[in-house]
């Protein structure tokens, strides 16, 4: 299913924000490809999305931002769309949440920026 696009611009800076993020769901991705679920089990034990299974397009859209964003050195505007959008903020948070990266007051504030620009779109 195509949805409407959106252009974005994604700055080295924030790609840098992003890049950590992106990286951790895209190797868990492919644990998951090869059948290592290592944080499955806790999920079955309380009933967490019990009926839930993997989804294999919104895992090819996460591949798939990331593949846009590949080796970002300058300034780059991107076309995505809301579930490309999602995948991004899901990589801001994943990154701000696992301390992927150093968090100051600067970074702190970049982040809030980015997720903030993400929501906007």
């Amino acid at each position: 299913m195509s949805m409407p696009t959106t252009r974005l611009t994604i700055t080295a800076a924030e790609y840098r924000l992003l890049k950590s993020g992106l990286d951790l769901v895209a190797n868990r991705l492919a644990d998951a490809n090869l059948g290592n679920y290592p944080y499955r089990i806790a999920w079955e034990v309380s009933g967490i999305y019990k009926e839930q299974e993997s989804d294999a397009e919104m895992s090819a859209r996460f591949i798939r931002v990331r593949r846009k964003l590949w080796e970002l050195t300058q300034s780059r505007k991107i076309y995505v769309d809301a579930c490309e959008l999602a995948a991004l903020a899901v990589a801001v948070r994943l990154c701000r949440s696992r301390k992927l990266i150093e968090v100051t007051d600067d970074v702190s504030t970049e982040i809030k920026l980015l997720l903030l620009k993400i929501e906007l779109y």
